[in-house]
């Protein structure tokens, strides 16, 4: 009697949904200009703003590390000076590194800040 490995029974157990056809879908109707964000939305690529949002924090955590002594007016002006710079040398990997997060899975949503909770942190114990 010939038995499977248990790995060859595994690889025979991951797809057990039955596979669905999917019927054509109509296009959604366009009511303004093509391509152009529902009302309320943000606008741009979500990739492309996840990733200057990334490059934005990247950049500024570490201009803080190299200028503890400086102003949050200090770090805009320097910001000001570099964006383009840094934007067009980090954007390509950053934007690589975003899509594969969301094709693994990541659920990435942008919201306004008046949208957006507050973090909850633990307190310390008391000592």
């Amino acid at each position: 009697m010939v038995t499977r490995s248990s790995r060859a029974k595994s690889k025979q157990r991951v797809n057990k949904t039955p596979s669905a056809v999917a019927a054509p879908v109509a296009p959604a109707p366009v009511t303004a200009q093509e391509g152009a964000a529902p009302e309320g939305a943000v606008p741009g690529s979500p990739d492309n703003l996840v990733a200057r949002i990334i490059i934005r924090t990247i950049w500024a955590t570490n201009w803080n590390a190299d200028h503890p002594d400086g102003t949050p007016a200090e770090r805009f002006a320097v910001w000001s000076e570099v964006r383009e710079s840094v934007m067009a040398a980090e954007m390509s990997k950053t934007r690589q590194l975003v899509a594969g997060l969301r094709n693994q899975g990541l659920i990435m949503t942008i919201v306004e800040p008046a949208e957006q909770t507050p973090v909850q942190t633990a307190e310390a114990p008391a000592t």
